[in-house]
């Protein structure tokens, strides 16, 4: 059995809460993410990573902002 790192958490929890978003019945959440990972995956490919991808083909993430560059102050 792998340890459950913290990263891994936060991260899945991410997914699941944008992709609720979208499907916010989570029983259909769930049932759409199964189906759509067994499609998806490839053997020898992570299956963690597969269920990831298929989170962000329902709600995918938000890019992130660039931060505005800092002038210098006269």
């Amino acid at each position: 059995m792998q340890p459950i790192l913290l990263d891994e958490v936060s991260m899945r929890s991410g997914l699941v809460f944008t992709a609720s978003r979208k499907i916010p019945n989570r029983f259909l959440l769930c049932k759409v993410v199964c189906r759509s990972s067994q499609k998806l995956h490839r053997s020898g490919a992570s299956m963690p990573n597969t269920i990831n991808t298929s989170f962000e083909m329902v709600e995918p993430q938000p890019e992130p902002t660039d931060p505005k560059p800092r002038t210098a102050a006269a």
